[in-house]
């Protein structure tokens, strides 16, 4: 639902079935309640609106300093709530430091090639601090792609993310990719590169 949200965002005032699918995909992410799903969405909305952004900030410098100051508070409580001291070891999100100190000690292991693509679960037992739960995944997209791919596949991702921009970039003039459409891709990238950095979707297992 997520990542939907901006090309649902500018058809919401098309067609009935856009307007609908956009309030599901709100209500979804209401009803998720996922702190960090919100943090990416807020800067994907950033992105989204750089333009008036910059312009805001130039017109009001004191209303968007606060503005700025507010957001940066919010994040860092949203970090403290979830990774603080009040949350113990069986907590999930405490659980996320661990695993991705596990992938930190496979690149540390195979900082060339990685451990291997779809590699991380298999791996994970002879890297995993004891207590902690079992899982299939880093729950970072970075760090469990460096893991398995290794430096090698971080300069090919990097070529490849490079080449994507300039691919949109280029598109500046086309008729085949309007400027709202545009906005809409380069804010989704932001957006899931931000929620994939420290969250997937999956579920993990407790060792006994």
């Amino acid at each position: 639902a997520l990542f939907w949200f901006f090309f649902l965002w500018e058809q919401k005032s098309a067609q009935v079935l856009q307007r609908l699918s956009f309030i599901s995909i709100v209500t979804i992410l209401i009803l998720g309640r996922s702190s960090w799903a919100y943090v990416s969405l807020g800067l994907g909305l950033i992105v989204y609106f750089k333009k008036k952004i910059l312009s805001f900030r130039l017109k009001r410098k004191m209303e968007f300093a606060i503005a700025a100051i507010l957001a940066i508070l919010c994040c860092v409580a949203i970090v403290y709530f979830k990774f603080g001291p009040r949350q113990g070891e069986g907590f999930e999100a405490t659980n996320r430091i661990y695993w991705w100190l596990a992938a930190l000690k496979m690149i540390r292991a195979h900082p060339l090639t990685g451990i291997g693509p779809g590699s991380y679960a298999i791996a994970y037992p002879y890297f995993r601090i004891v207590g902690i739960r079992n899982t299939l995944y880093a729950h970072s997209f970075p760090l469990q792609f460096a893991a398995e791919a290794g430096f090698l596949g971080l300069i090919s991702l990097g070529w490849l993310t490079r080449e994507l921009i300039r691919q949109i970039q280029s598109s500046q003039g086309s008729e085949t990719l309007y400027l709202p459409t545009r906005a809409a891709l380069i804010a989704t990238v932001f957006l899931a590169l931000a929620y994939g950095s420290i969250n997937i979707d999956r579920k993990s297992t407790r060792l006994n």
